[in-house]
Parts: structure tokens; C-alpha cells; sequence
């Protein structure tokens, strides 16, 4: 179907065949050539052959003296007989080969010495000496400006172009999406292989592929795009250049949410995490212009292993910075913006850790923050492995170990900034797929808003200074006796005599439609400061809620209360005798929001919330 030379039917057990078959291959050199053995496992071991168990264990003595026997072959373990080694010594014709080659060659190099410096540089993978990627990073902060960092990456390319002739491009499909044909680029065709742009079609692991194939021939530097979300497409190659240790360059475009109404099949979720987390590949997130020149300036010079380079689909604000910050960059992670108000030891009440385009939205929250008198630190990562890789004392210096209220923001998966705000901190990330809507619409359903980050900085600064006391809401079903009730109550009051205490009684005929209500209420911001029965329009928890839910009641609460929306609650109490999936589904959402699940019979319930 691909227009290839077809030897099928070949015996791979026979070499004539097999040689008969390549022969007949090279004759086609118009186009290539696939050969199709046909094998069979476990070949000469009468007993075994044609099974599973030729494969992926030893034959066994037995069986192993029997093959010899089959197949006639006398010799010793590891014994290769003259007539076999001279026939596969190629010592002397190789020696021969090497010597004409280098003859010619030193013959180009006398007649064409510039040129053939040049080809030593590209087959030694070494860059031009005048190359000017670095300035690319402050030419971006000088310029300043609020473009898509797939925008920005275009830029960096018709820059980077015309100094590197080995740079070979190319894309699956999304040329115009992903903006990597840049102003010198020309396609590579059937009829002119001249130029240095490959349009692989929709083929995201052959591009891949051949990606490895070119780097590993050696002279160029390979670069392929697509969108972030079909990288699992191309996952294998991506892994085989990681493992192999070669340059290759990913622009994964489109990087999350925020590419908006294509939806959840579009949208990547866990794809920056897998990314992240396969050893020896560098991914970049660049949070505006100046780090995705930074990101493309640390790729070309990455020579021990591939660089994706994580791209958005939308403007992202740019972020000025002074000269240390601007060196910092190639860090991998550094500090954006400290407060004023930090104390005299240079320590933060509050680090916000951002990429990508939630560092303006962390920027903003930060803002606020400090204008109600909040000390915060925004840390830009937008690249872990380069972080990671910094000695102790800058990390130290970053994202100092005394400061242990953090708060990660980023619209992919959250689990994997748990490494780095602790188990205490938090995480404003994702925990389910996408939606189908326009990207800022989608921002403020999954809770990208500055609204969200300044009321979770809050609650993580509150935390720390006074744990669950202060506020506590209760919502009580009438299996639990008044008298036990009053007991706990007291002992609230006795240990934090200014608590303030919501008590909201759900009574045992409640109906489903009510139950919700009931526990909303309870829950909501208030309307008054002195009245625990004000309901918003629009739920915005608030301060510690305790649930305290007999049997009865849980099967309705998991039919018209959503596990995300619980899993906000710093602490849920319930029966744990029924419902037990329930708790199942809840308890993993709490361990993405660093909250505890703590599972009691009713009648204790209390009693453990004062702790």
C-alpha cells in the first residue's frame, strides 16, 4: 500500500532464500524493499520448537544435546569452527574500506577545506562557534512580549535556522498548528530532497522513528511536532531516544486545557507527568517568550539526550526579570517574584510553584496575596529534570525545606508536584479528563482561577498556624445521642474556647433532593457571620466540615453529592459498615488534595474532629 518492493514467503531458515532475497531487494533500488521470513521459534529443538517454552527460558541439557543433534552440530559450547569465523571475518575488508575512505576524504578536505570542516563539525554533533542561541533569551526579554509559547518557539527557529544547516524539521500533519516550518524551511520531497522539512502525515511514531534513524546516522539535529496528546502515539521512539542517550527534539503544542473546545480527546492530561517521569528526557514548559528561548537554547546543546519542548496553544503574559533570574532559567526551576514583606531571613510564609501558563496565574494570586499582607514566593519550573539536577544547596535556596506550606499549580496531572510540596501542601492541578468549552471557561471550571489560589493559599496559611480549630460546621443526623453530643461539644469549647461551632441537624426522613441541601448549608460561605444557615448560589467551602452520616444516609449522599466536591472538605466522617465503594472512590481524591479521609462510626465522629 506504501508503494515498497515486496519479497514475501521467504524460509528464514534456508540462507539461500534468505540470500536470494536480498539480492533481489537491492536490485529494486528505486524504493525500498521488505522481506518477510517466515520462522519458527525454538528451530532444531525437537521437543520444544513452536512453543512458549523456547521462549524466555533455557532449552534445558537435554533438549540442548537433542537440537545438536537434529541440526548436526557437533561442536563445543561456544566453540566456532575455522571455516565459520573466516567467513564472517571482516577485519581486512573493513581495514580496506576505512583507508579508501579516508583517502578520498583527504583528497575533499585539500580541495574543499571549509566544507569539509563543516562536515566534521555536524558528524561530531558539535555547534557552530558563532551560534547565537543565548542571546535569543534576553533579545525575548527585551522584546516583552504576550504570545503563545508556540508562537515564541517559531521565533527561536528563524532565529536558530540560518546558524544551524543540520537542523532537519518536520511534523505529523500539524504544520500550521503546531508553527514549526519556519521562514527558511522547505519540504523534502520525492522529487527534491534538497530541503531541510519533513511532512511525515499522520504517522506520530514514524516520525519518531525515523527521528532516532537520523540522529543515529549522525550530521543532523532532528526535530518533530505534533500535539502533546498524540505524543502517546509516538511513546515507544520517544523512550528509545531517552534509553539511546540521542538529540532529538519534541515540540508537543497544545499542552493542555486550555486549547479549549476540541475537548477531552484533545485536551492532555497525564501526558506532561509520563513525559516527566521517563528517564533521560529534559521536558520543557515554558510560562512565556523568555523561557521558551531558554528551552530551545538548553535542546540544540543537549547532546546526551532527547528535549520535549511543551508548548501552548494561547497567549501567555510575559514575565519581566532581572539578569541573575534570566541565568537562572537554565536552572530548570528559580524564583519569579519574592515579597517585600518576607521576613529579614529571606523566607516566604507561602510558596506558589507554577509552569507553563499557570505562572501568570500564579503571579496574579501572588499579587493579592500580598496587597492582605501575605509573604509569597512564585518559583517557575519549567523543567523538573533541569531542577532536579542542581546541587542541594540551590534547591535548598529555592524552595528552602522550612518553608512547608507550597501550593503547585498547573493545568496537567496533579500527583507528580506532591514531590515537591510535600505531602502537606497542595495541589492545584487535574484530577479527571477535560470538557469540551473555551479554554478561559475551562480554566474557571477546574478551579484556574486567582479567586481558587488566594482561598487555598489562605487555608494553607490558616492551617499551619491554628490546624482544624477556629470554625467547625457539623452536620448531625439524629442517630447520634443529644447527650453524647453535648459531651464533645463541651470538650470543643473547652480546648479552643473561641471556636465557633455550626450545628446543622439532618433529620432521618430527609428525602434525596434535600440531603444535598441539608449538607450545603452547612457548608457554604455565609451570609452572616452569626448565622450558619446562608446559602450561595455558586458552593465555596469554607473552614473545617464535619460529615456525620449514618448507614441511611450514605447511599443517598453518594447519589447526589459528587466525590470531588467532598474531597474539598478538609475531614468527612461516616459509617463505614455500608456503602464501602463509596470510600473506596474518595480516598485516592483525598491523597491528590493532601487532605486526610478519616473513616469513623458516628458516635466517634466528634470526638476525632477535635484532634
Amino acid at each position: 500500500a506504501y508503494g515498497w518492493h515486496v519479497v514475501p514467503n521467504v524460509d528464514g531458515h534456508k540462507p539461500d532464500e534468505v540470500k536470494a532475497a536480498i539480492e533481489l531487494a537491492r536490485s529494486h533500488d528505486d524504493r525500498p524493499s521488505l522481506i518477510i521470513c517466515k520462522t519458527v521459534i525454538g528451530f532444531g529443538a525437537p521437543n520444544k520448537q513452536g512453543t512458549e517454552e523456547c521462549h524466555g527460558a533455557p532449552l534445558g541439557d537435554d533438549e540442548v544435546a537433542a537440537a545438536r543433534e537434529q541440526l548436526g552440530w557437533p561442536h563445543a559450547p561456544f566453540h566456532v569452527p575455522e571455516p565459520v569465523y573466516q567467513g564472517w571475518d571482516a577485519r581486512e575488508e573493513g581495514k580496506s574500506a576505512q583507508e579508501a575512505w579516508q583517502a578520498k576524504f583527504d583528497r575533499y578536505r585539500e580541495a574543499h577545506p571549509a566544507l569539509a570542516r563543516e562536515f566534521m563539525r555536524r558528524v561530531q554533533c558539535k555547534l557552530p562557534a558563532e551560534i547565537t542561541s543565548e542571546a535569543l533569551i534576553e533579545k525575548a526579554q527585551q522584546k516583552g512580549e504576550s504570545i503563545a509559547s508556540r508562537k515564541a518557539s517559531l521565533a527561536c527557529l528563524n532565529e536558530l535556522g540560518p546558524q544551524l544547516p543540520e537542523l532537519l524539521g518536520g511534523s505529523a500533519d500539524l504544520a500550521p498548528s503546531n508553527l514549526t516550518f519556519w521562514s527558511g524551511a522547505k519540504a523534502i520531497t520525492r522529487e527534491d530532497a534538497s530541503g531541510n522539512y519533513l511532512h511525515y502525515g499522520v504517522r506520530e511514531f514514524g516520525m519518531g522513528a525515523i527521528m532516532n534513524g537520523i540522529v543515529l546516522h549522525g550530521g543532523f539535529i532532528p526535530y518533530g511536532a505534533t500535539f502533546l496528546i498524540f505524543m502517546e502515539y509516538m511513546r515507544n521512539s520517544v523512550r528509545m531516544a531517552a534509553l539511546m542517550g540521542k538529540r532529538a527534539i519534541y515540540v508537543f503544542t497544545h499542552d493542555s486545557i486550555g486549547l479549549g473546545e476540541d475537548g477531552p480527546t484533545h485536551q492532555p492530561i497525564e501526558q506532561l507527568t509520563n513525559l516527566r517521569t521517563t528517564p533521560n528526557l529534559c521536558t520543557w514548559r515554558p510560562c512565556d517568550a523568555v523561557e521558551t528561548a531558554a528551552a530551545w537554547d538548553a535542546a540544540i546543546k543537549r547532546n546526551s539526550g532527547p528535549t520535549a519542548l511543551v508548548l501552548s496553544r494561547q497567549n501567555l503574559p510575559h514575565q519581566e526579570r532581572s539578569k541573575q533570574q534570566l541565568a537562572n532559567i537554565q536552572r530548570g526551576g528559580y524564583v519569579l517574584k519574592d515579597s517585600v514583606l518576607m521576613e529579614s531571613n529571606g523566607t516566604p510564609e507561602l510558596i506558589l510553584i507554577a509552569t507553563g501558563s499557570e505562572v501568570g496565574l500564579a503571579m496574579d494570586a501572588a499579587a493579592e496575596l500580598e496587597g492582605q499582607g501575605r509573604a509569597v514566593r512564585v518559583v517557575s519550573m519549567p523543567s523538573a529534570y533541569r531542577f532536579d539536577g542542581q546541587d542541594a544547596e540551590y534547591r535548598d535556596k529555592v524552595l528552602p525545606k522550612s518553608v512547608t506550606k507550597r501550593i503547585a499549580i498547573e493545568a496537567g496531572h496533579a500527583d507528580y508536584w506532591y514531590k515537591y510540596v510535600g505531602l502537606d501542601g497542595r495541589v492545584i492541578g487535574m484530577h479527571t479528563y477535560g470538557e469540551s468549552a473555551p479554554a478561559g471557561d475551562l480554566f474557571k471550571h477546574f478551579g484556574f482561577t486567582v479567586e481558587n489560589v488566594v482561598e487555598q493559599a489562605k487555608a494553607s496559611v490558616k492551617g499551619a498556624a491554628a490546624g482544624f480549630r477556629g470554625k467547625l460546621r457539623v452536620a448531625l443526623s439524629d442517630g447520634v445521642p443529644q447527650s453524647r453530643l453535648a459531651a464533645l461539644l463541651a470538650q470543643c469549647r473547652e480546648e479552643d474556647p473561641d471556636v465557633e461551632i455550626f450545628l446543622r441537624e439532618v433529620p432521618s426522613s430527609v428525602q434525596a433532593n434535600g440531603l444535598r441541601e441539608d449538607l450545603f448549608d452547612v457548608g457554604f460561605a455565609q451570609t452572616s457571620a452569626n448565622e450558619g444557615d446562608g446559602l450561595l448560589s455558586e458552593p465555596v467551602w469554607q473552614d473545617p466540615l464535619v460529615v456525620v452520616l449514618p448507614a441511611r444516609h450514605q447511599l443517598l449522599a453518594h447519589r447526589q453529592i459528587p466525590v470531588d466536591e467532598l474531597a474539598r472538605h478538609p475531614l468527612v466522617l461516616c459509617e463505614p459498615e455500608v456503602c464501602e465503594g463509596f470510600w473506596q472512590q474518595l480516598q485516592p481524591l483525598f491523597k491528590y488534595t493532601g487532605k486526610t479521609l478519616h473513616v469513623l462510626p458516628a458516635a466517634d465522629a466528634l470526638a476525632a474532629s477535635t484532634q
